[in-house]
């Protein structure tokens, strides 16, 4: 079997099961050891959140569909898990652009421009490119309009209960047959039911949507796409846009700003005739 670029020779199930617990050793010895340091902790809390991370995508792997995700485009933008990488790899979860030119739909993988976000003492490198506010544009009022919906459904289904209560009083009342209650009660019991499901799955989305507009605030002041961190990608690591539904779905960048892309990719890592 080949995974990471290594073949490995045919071992034993007892080789195999000595190698996962010298592994597990190893990796216990090693965040004890940082979770003993105040300097290392982070660095703990984030290797433990990727690993937990690597399993779900494991577990998910023979399950996942690319089909399933919207199919992208150059130009569009997602946000992707990188998980924890070596010394000055990108890690984490990022904004990225996608750079495919034809990116089938069927296709596990996806080739990336991770972005980060401008900030007072952020260094802008030869290898970056600095595009502005044009991603916060973009996406602000997109996502300030999906937040203001739901909430907006939120609150119309909220407006319900009191009527919902009163008339679970109602069902009580002697003016209606023994059966006409009983068949009242359940009626009211499964419009609560889903009364409160709805209003719980809107609660979860607008908590989402409000950290989500926290992320893209920091984007504020301006983005940079990080040019020498291109990389592929298994589709698995987006988290969005999924569906059409998703607030960053049909999000692209600008034809001048794709054409600055290309520039720049070209004049790093395309030889050229002289050379």
């Amino acid at each position: 079997m080949r995974r990471g670029g290594k073949v490995s020779k045919h071992l034993s199930k007892e080789e195999i099961i000595l190698n996962k617990k010298k592994s597990i050793i190893q990796l216990n010895n090693l965040l004890e050891s940082y979770i003993s340091r105040d300097d290392k902790l982070r660095k703990a809390d984030l290797i433990s959140k990727w690993i937990k991370d690597y399993v779900n995508y494991l577990n998910f792997e023979e399950k996942f569909n690319p089909k399933r995700n919207i199919a992208y485009k150059r130009g569009n933008i997602v946000k992707v898990n990188l998980g924890f990488n070596l010394g000055a790899e990108l890690g984490g979860v990022h904004y990225a652009v996608v750079i495919d030119n034809n990116n089938k739909h069927s296709s596990d993988t996806i080739t990336i421009l991770p972005m980060s976000s401008l900030k007072d003492n952020t260094k802008v490198y030869e290898r970056d490119l600095l595009i502005g506010s044009e991603f916060y544009n973009l996406v602000n009022s997109k996502h300030e309009l999906r937040l203001k919906n739901v909430r907006a459904q939120y609150d119309k289904l909220k407006a319900l209960t009191p009527s919902l209560h009163a008339l679970q009083k109602l069902s009580y009342s002697d003016d209606y047959s023994l059966e006409e209650r009983e068949h009242l009660i359940t009626d009211l019991e499964n419009f609560q039911s889903e009364l409160f499901k709805q209003l719980g799955d809107l609660n979860a989305e607008i908590d989402i949507l409000e950290k989500n507009k926290a992320e893209i605030d920091m984007m504020k002041t301006g983005s940079i796409v990080k040019l020498e961190q291109i990389r592929t990608i298994s589709k698995m690591r987006i988290w969005i846009p999924k569906t059409t539904q998703d607030p960053l779905y049909d999000i692209s960048l600008s034809k001048p700003t794709m054409d600055k892309i290309n520039s720049k990719l070209m004049e790093l890592f395309i030889f050229s005739n002289n050379s």
